[in-house]
């Protein structure tokens, strides 16, 4: 038999099987029982037995927080920021679309809505909140930057 095929069996498994051929005594029992404890603290990355510790341990917590970092929460807080500035820009006579589809024209600017008028000479307060960038023509995104 070779000692590679012991490997990957849990502890008692091995304790077993080395017990059952008499490999070398009590000396083979105690070598696979220690080889199976790092093998099983491996596998389930349990920090090893006398300590660890430190920063090391934290590394990874820390790895998570940097990524979701970079790659949510600060692309949010950018496409928030581009919006406010968009919003900030508009001036009376700009076309809208509002979050819910509607298109109009500020005709009012007040301090939290602005008054729009829509097909039929209509006209809607709405809130600034309500406006979408997505509607916004391309020389007034380029306007912003």
């Amino acid at each position: 038999m070779n000692l590679s095929e012991f490997l990957p069996m849990p502890s008692l498994l091995i304790m077993c099987f080395a017990s059952q051929l008499r490999l070398c005594g009590n000396e083979s029992i105690n070598y696979f029982k220690h080889l199976s404890m790092n093998l099983l603290s491996i596998f389930l990355m349990v920090p090893p037995e006398g300590g660890g510790g430190g920063i090391g341990s934290f590394l990874p917590l820390i790895l998570i927080v940097l990524v979701f970092y970079m790659f949510f929460i600060r692309p949010q807080m950018k496409k928030q920021k581009e919006l406010r500035k968009y919003r900030e820009s508009l001036k009376k006579g700009d076309r809208i679309i509002t979050i819910g589809g509607i298109h109009g024209k500020i005709v009012e600017i007040q301090e939290t809505t602005y008054t729009i008028e829509v097909e039929g000479q209509n006209r809607l307060k709405i809130e600034k909140s309500a406006v979408a960038m997505e509607g916004a023509s391309s020389e007034k995104l380029s306007e912003n930057r």
